[in-house]
């Protein structure tokens, strides 16, 4: 029997997502047909369901594909050397980078909403805000030791807070525009015993 070869297979899954997220971005998830996906990706139908068994699974992973970066970049937070300034540029830096995976963020809000009704896509985002928090309550309490957050701040409250926050300014970013990033990041600043002020405004 001939050997797949993992690395075409992961080149094949990637086209198809990437065909996917062109056509969500043009139709919407919902205006989306299969047929739409495999025309974007150069590949027929049954290909498609080779590599992906339905159009839930591949919805699925493409939020899994989204948030891949996103997880990489907040890693880096359990040794900063800033943590503060790396918190308050957290939701730019994060749209940065799952808009660079081809996920800008009225695709990545449409695909949120449409978890909420698809039990496929429910799964896949809970397990991503999952890993959010377990790195951000690392992060914080890596920091808290090294002396460099205050001390009696609860981990797991501070890391859902700033989930939340960078959620809910995700959606203002579109509905009033830039600017929400900078309210965090002074609000951030006072929770963890500053002053209100930051290094810098954080980056557009």
């Amino acid at each position: 029997m001939r050997k797949t070869d993992p690395t075409k297979v992961q080149e094949q899954r990637d086209r198809i997502i990437q065909g996917a997220l062109k056509c969500f971005a043009r139709k919407g998830v919902h205006g989306t047909s299969t047929d739409d996906i495999c025309r974007a990706a150069k590949v027929s139908s049954g290909a498609l369901y080779y590599y992906f068994k339905s159009r839930d699974g591949l919805i699925h992973d493409v939020i899994v594909h989204a948030h891949q970066a996103r997880d990489h970049l907040l890693l880096g937070l359990i040794d900063t050397p800033d943590m503060l300034k790396a918190l308050t540029s957290i939701q730019v830096a994060s749209a940065q980078v799952i808009a660079a995976q081809g996920v800008p963020v009225e695709v990545y809000l449409e695909l949120l909403a449409y978890s909420t009704r698809n039990a496929k896509a429910g799964v896949a985002f809970r397990e991503a805000a999952e890993r959010v928090l377990d790195i951000l309550e690392q992060a914080v309490r890596a920091n808290q030791i090294a002396g460099k957050l205050r001390a009696d701040i609860d981990p797991e409250r501070l890391a859902r807070f700033i989930t939340a926050a960078v959620t809910g300014m995700s959606v203002a970013e579109i509905l009033q525009g830039s600017g929400s990033h900078e309210d965090f990041a002074i609000t951030l600043a006072l929770i963890l015993g500053g002053d209100g002020k930051t290094d810098g405004k954080a980056e557009d």
